[in-house]
C-alpha cells in the first residue's frame, strides 16, 4: 500500500472508497504523500498516533508538517502531554533545520502550558538545550534561532551534561560540519573555551574543510597543524573532485596516501584516482590484492570502466572481475565490450560468466550484452547440456532475440526442451513458446506426450493467449487432472472459461 499510490487513487476517485483509520494517515505521512495526507483530514479523521508528528517532521517537507499541525492542533496537544513526548517532537523538529518549522512546533508546545511566560526559564532543561545547540551548529540560520531563543551562556564554561545525547561539545560538531558561519560566530564572540580551539582547528582538518581550517589558523593565532594521523582522503567529507584539490592537500599538509583513498577516489573522480595511483606506483607504496578487489567492486557498482582500463594499463592482474561481474549495475553494453578487450576470460571464468549472465536476463532487455558474454562463453565451452539452466532464464523473461542467437547463430540446442517450454508458459513468454514449436526443437510426438502438462499449465497459470496459440496443436485432449478440472469448472478464471466452453477438444467438460 505504501508505493501503490495509483491504485489507492484510483479506489479513492473512481469507486468512491472512504479513506479511513489511522494507518492510512501513517503511511501516507512516510510517504510524503500530500494530497492523501489532505484527503484523510478532509473527511474528518483525526490523528491517533502521537509518533504520527515525529513521521512528518523526518519527512522535512514543510508543507506537509504546516498540513498537519494547523489541521490537527487539538490532536496534538491531547496527545503531546508528557515531557517526554513534548521533548522528542521538539527535538524532532529541530533536526529539520527548517527554523520556520521548529518555531511553530515549540509555540504549539508553549501554548499548552497556563502561564509559561512565567516558567520559560525551568520549562528547557539544560540537556533540551545541549541538544538544540548540537544539532543547530549544521545549519548558520538555525544556529542563530536558538541562539536568540534559549539562554546559551553556561555552555561556553560546562561541558555537556551525561544526560543529554550530545557527545562531544557542539563547537566541535560545527568544525566536523563545516559550518564556517556558525564557527566564524563563535569565534568572533567568544563562545569557545580555549581547550577546544585546536581541537576544532585539527578536526576541520581531518575533515577536509580546509578553508575553515585556516580561518580557525589565522584568527586564533594557530601554527600549521601537521595533519592528524587519522587523517585521509578517504573519510574526508567532500574529497577534492581535482587534480589542483589533490595536490593542494599532499603539498600542504604532507597526507600520507593509503589504499582506501585509491578506493574512494574511484567513486569521486576518474583523474583523481589515476593521479593518485600514479602516486602510489611513483613513491613504490605497496598495493595488495585487497585493493585490486575493492576497486574492482566499485567500478562494477557504478558502471564505471575506466578506473579498469588504466590498472589494466599499468599492469595489474585483474582476473578477480569475473566472480563479482554479476554486481554491475546499471548493466552497459559498453562496460562489458571493453572489459573483454581488456581481460581475456579463461576456464575458471566460464561458472562466473554464466552466472553473471542469467542474472543480467531479467535486468536489462540490451541483446548486445547477452550476445557478447555468450560469444566468451561458448569459446570456453560447447557442450548444449551446460547451457540447460541459462537457457531456463531466457524462456523466463522472454529473451527471444536471445534464444534465437544461441540456437541458429552459436549452434547451442537445449537438451531439456520439456522444461523451456514448460517455463515459458508459467511465466506467460508466447515468444519463447512459438520459438520453440515453430523451430521444431520439440516434435509433433514430444509435443503430444507432454500434452497433459502443457495444458495444464496453461490453464493453471491463466495463460489465455498461450492456450490460444497451443490447443490447435491438440485435435483431441487426454484425461486432465482433476484438481485442473475442478478449476476451470469453478470458474476460478472466468476468461479461460469462456474460452474452453467454445472449443471442441472441451466439450464434454462442459455437459450441458
Amino acid at each position: 500500500m505504501e508505493k501503490n499510490w495509483d491504485a489507492v487513487d484510483y479506489m479513492v476517485n473512481v469507486c468512491n472508497y472512504k479513506i479511513q483509520g489511522p494507518q492510512f494517515l501513517v503511511y501516507a505521512v512516510k510517504d510524503s504523500n500530500l494530497e492523501m495526507c489532505k484527503r484523510y483530514l478532509e473527511n474528518g479523521y483525526q490523528v491517533s498516533l502521537h509518533t504520527t508528528y515525529i513521521d512528518v517532521l523526518n519527512t522535512k517537507n514543510r508543507e506537509l508538517i504546516n498540513l498537519l499541525f494547523s489541521n490537527t492542533m487539538q490532536e496534538f496537544q491531547k496527545m503531546c502531554t508528557t515531557k517526554m513526548v513534548q521533548e522528542g517532537v521538539l527535538q524532532e523538529a529541530c533536526q529539520t533545520l527548517d527554523v520556520e518549522v521548529f518555531k511553530m512546533v515549540k509555540e504549539s508546545i508553549e501554548k499548552m502550558h497556563w502561564l509559561f511566560i512565567l516558567k520559560k526559564s525551568n520549562f528547557y532543561s539544560k540537556s533540551m538545550i545541549w541538544n538544540y545547540y548540537q544539532i543547530s551548529v549544521q545549519s548558520y540560520q538555525m544556529f542563530l534561532f536558538v541562539l536568540e531563543n534559549f539562554d546559551l551562556s553556561f555552555t561556553v564554561d560546562e561541558d555537556p551534561p551525561k544526560e543529554s545525547n550530545v557527545l562531544i561539545h557542539p563547537v566541535l560538531t560545527a568544525a566536523i560540519s563545516g559550518s564556517q558561519q556558525v564557527v566564524e560566530y563563535i569565534l568572533k564572540n567568544k563562545k569557545v573555551k580555549q581547550i577546544h580551539i585546536e581541537g576544532m582547528a585539527s578536526l576541520a582538518l581531518k575533515h577536509g574543510h580546509f578553508k575553515l581550517y585556516e580561518l580557525i589558523r589565522h584568527q586564533c593565532g594557530l601554527e600549521l597543524l601537521p595533519a592528524p594521523t587519522d587523517f585521509h582522503y578517504f573519510n574526508m567529507k567532500n574529497p577534492p573532485n581535482t587534480i589542483e584539490g589533490l595536490e593542494y592537500l599532499l603539498n600542504t599538509y604532507q597526507i600520507k596516501i593509503v589504499r582506501e583513498d585509491l578506493e574512494r577516489s574511484i567513486l569521486v573522480s576518474v583523474d583523481v584516482f589515476k593521479y593518485l595511483l600514479d602516486f602510489v606506483i611513483t613513491n613504490e607504496i605497496p598495493l595488495d590484492s585487497i585493493f585490486i578487489h575493492n576497486s574492482i567492486y566499485h567500478c562494477l557498482t557504478t558502471s564505471r570502466i575506466e578506473p579498469i582500463v588504466y590498472l589494466s594499463e599499468k599492469g595489474f592482474n585483474l582476473d578477480c572481475v569475473w566472480p563479482k561481474l554479476f554486481f554491475l549495475k546499471p548493466i552497459t553494453f559498453k562496460f562489458i565490450k571493453t572489459l573483454f578487450s581488456l581481460i581475456l576470460p579463461n576456464a575458471e571464468a566460464l561458472f562466473y560468466l554464466n552466472k553473471a549472465l542469467i542474472e543480467f536476463i531479467p535486468q536489462t532487455d540490451d541483446n548486445r550484452v547477452f550476445t557478447s558474454i555468450i560469444d566468451e562463453m561458448v569459446k570456453l565451452k560447447r557442450e548444449s547440456s551446460y547451457y540447460d539452466h541459462l537457457f531456463l532464464g531466457i524462456a523466463r523473461n522472454g529473451r527471444v532475440q536471445t534464444m534465437k542467437y544461441l540456437v541458429n547463430n552459436k549452434k547451442i540446442i537445449p537438451t531439456n526442451v520439456r522444461a523451456i517450454l514448460t517455463e515459458s508458459i508459467q511465466y506467460g513468454t508466447l515468444s519463447i513458446t512459438k520459438f520453440v514449436i515453430e523451430n521444431k526443437l520439440i516434435n509433433q510426438n514430444q509435443l503430444q506426450e507432454n500434452q497433459i502438462v502443457i495444458l495444464e499449465s496453461s490453464i493453471f497459470f491463466g495463460r489465455l493467449h498461450i492456450l490460444e496459440y497451443i490447443l490447435p496443436f491438440y485435435s483431441k485432449i487426454s484425461r486432465l487432472a482433476h484438481a485442473t478440472i475442478s478449476s476451470f469448472q469453478r470458474n476460478e478464471n472466468l476468461l479461460i472459461t469462456k474460452f474452453l466452453i467454445n472449443c471442441p477438444q472441451f466439450q464434454e467438460y462442459f455437459p450441458s
